[in-house]
Parts: structure tokens; sequence; C-alpha cells
């Protein structure tokens, strides 16, 4: 239930999804991956504005830590590390080398490839910016976030065609985007 919500990408879904992953951790206290995605769902949050960021982030912290500590090869518990260390505590090293080991640990988990995209843009790396998402595309072609922060970092590369072609592609498989 807890990534059904997650995958709505609403703060109400998000609080949902934060408290499900909870239970589960209350159920099953070793889960890392129940501790990961609650730690995802703070950053969400403090990300957006949906609860204070130091508290959010916190937790962000606590959680991904202890995911981490139950299993080091957790990909998930990676990326809500290094969103912490990009979006509250702007510790560009730590970001930067936490999302590239989730990207190793799961090159598919394209929200790694998101947070790295963002990371190169906060940083002034432009080019590597779009190669990110670029294969993020490869990875999901059908993600409707994929292709709009692909589109952004075409724009912010000053690759405007190409930025073009990627809203009118979203469009076509989104129109409500």
């Amino acid at each position: 239930k807890g990534l059904h919500f997650h995958n709505k990408i609403t703060p109400n879904d998000a609080k949902k999804a934060i408290e499900y992953f909870e239970k589960a951790i209350a159920l099953e206290p070793d889960y890392a991956h129940a501790y990961a995605m609650a730690a995802t769902g703070y950053a969400f949050l403090g990300a957006t504005g949906q609860m204070q960021p130091n508290e959010a982030f916190e937790v962000v912290h606590k959680y991904s830590d202890k995911a981490l500590q139950l299993d080091s090869s957790l990909a998930v518990g990676y990326a809500a590390k290094g969103s912490a260390y990009l979006l509250y505590d702007w510790k560009w090293k730590q970001a930067y080398d936490s999302l590239l080991k989730a990207i190793e640990l799961n090159p598919a988990a394209t929200d790694s490839h998101q947070l790295l995209s963002f990371y190169y843009l906060s940083t002034g790396r432009k080019k590597e910016a779009v190669d990110i998402m670029e294969k993020a595309l490869q990875v999901d072609p059908l993600s409707p976030r994929v292709i709009q922060l692909l589109a952004e970092a075409y724009l912010n590369a000053g690759r405007t065609d190409d930025a073009l072609k990627q809203a009118e592609s979203l469009l076509d498989i989104h129109p409500q985007m």
C-alpha cells in the first residue's frame, strides 16, 4: 500500500505512504526498504514545503541511515540520503557520491537520475544534467516526469529545439500535462 501512495506524487499521498511504511517498520523493524521509502516520503514533504525542512530532513537522515545499516546494497537508501545532502544540507560531494552509488546499485531507478540531474544543474554542469536525464529516458521512455525533466535540462543547456521535442512527446503521451 505504501508504494501505491508513494507513486501518486501528491503531499496527501506522500503522507499516506509514510504512514504505511511506518506501519511496516512497526511490524518488521528490520525491513530496510520500508525505512528507505519512508525517508523518500519525508524528503518530498520537506522539499516541497509540506513539512518544516529541518524536521523532515532530520527524519530522512535517521531513516536512510537505518535502511543502509540494515542493507548497504539498498539503492533507495542511498538515493534518500543523497536527497537530504542535496536538497537540505547542501553537501555537494556527499550528495553526488550517494546518488552515484544509488544509480550503480539500481540503474533502473530513475528517481536517482532525476536527483543527480538536479545536482548537476545546481552546480552548473548543464551537459551532465542532460546526459543523465537522457540515460533515464532510455530506462523509462514513457515516464512523464523523466520526459519533463529532460525537457527542462535541455532548456537549461540552451537546447530549445530538443526541449520542444520532449514537450511535444510528453503531450502526445500524457495530454493532461
